[in-house]
């Protein structure tokens, strides 16, 4: 009996996705297909047509009107989603991002825009340090994780896979953030495991939660660091309690000084 035809379509956590199926009987139904939406937007690639047409199943991350074809709105005639046969079934899961649990960092690779910010009124390099160093920066975490959530919160809300009040749960318990928008096998497992409950499948949650943190491998692609990730800074761990780690990273300190200090010569 042939498979079933299931096209993923979204962007680095996609993939995550797609690998985190291994821990049910997913593959034993369906033959996969990935693609990543950005890079199909980047590169101004052609829509699978005949892939979509034949499609059983797409999982994907929801895309706005401004991308046209690449857009996920059933609404809009210019869709993808209207070559989708009737049958077919569809389930979304959100892009996951928060950029409020690391203190400041640069947003791309290229560029100099920060994520994060703090309130304290400084008036020079060595005010800045001295606050610095004594623990006396205010980082906003509490308002920018509000923003973060309510954000979060809307985009999911046509979605199948409802993942923001998961993160809030166990953000002090579980390493969730590699950076800013790549989550850890731990989110990963999670968004599987609900993607397999509306499938009605079976999804070892045993396994997937047990995976080491980046089993996907995704990479840092904005600082190039070699542990993938960003730094655990002091600053969060006291701020949001992470049980998960005593200590800030190694070279947190001399990785947030020195983005805190790119912040105050653009601000002041």
């Amino acid at each position: 009996m042939s498979k079933k035809s299931c096209i993923i379509f979204g962007n680095c956590q996609g993939g995550g996705v797609k690998q985190f199926l291994e821990f049910s009987n997913f593959y034993d139904i369906y033959d996969v297909k990935l693609y990543a939406n950005w890079e199909m937007i980047k590169n101004n690639e052609s829509i699978p047509i005949q892939y979509l047409q034949n499609a059983d199943l797409v999982i994907y991350q929801p895309l706005t009107d401004v991308h046209n074809c690449y857009s996920t709105n059933k609404n809009n005639p210019e869709s993808f989603f209207n070559i989708l046969k009737d049958t077919c079934n569809t389930i979304a899961f959100p892009r996951i991002h928060n950029n409020a649990i690391f203190p400041i960092f640069r947003k791309r690779k290229e560029g100099n825009e920060i994520y994060g910010q703090f309130n304290n009124k400084i008036s020079c390099i060595d005010e800045l340090l001295y606050l610095y160093d004594n623990n006396l920066i205010d980082y906003d975490f509490k308002n920018r994780m509000f923003e973060n959530y309510e954000i979060s919160k809307k985009k999911e809300q046509d979605c199948e896979v409802k993942i923001i009040d998961f993160l809030m749960k166990n953000l002090h318990k579980e390493k969730l953030f590699l950076t800013h928008d790549h989550p850890t096998s731990y989110v990963f497992s999670e968004v599987t495991r609900q993607i397999c409950d509306f499938l009605e499948l079976d999804y070892n949650v045993e396994k997937g939660n047990s995976c080491p943190e980046n089993m996907v491998g995704l990479p840092d692609s904005v600082y190039n660091r070699s542990d993938n990730q960003y730094p655990i800074s002091r600053y969060a761990i006291d701020y949001f309690g992470f049980e998960y780690i005593k200590k800030e990273y190694p070279d947190a300190n001399e990785f947030y000084k020195s983005n805190t200090i790119q912040y105050f010569l653009q601000n002041k």
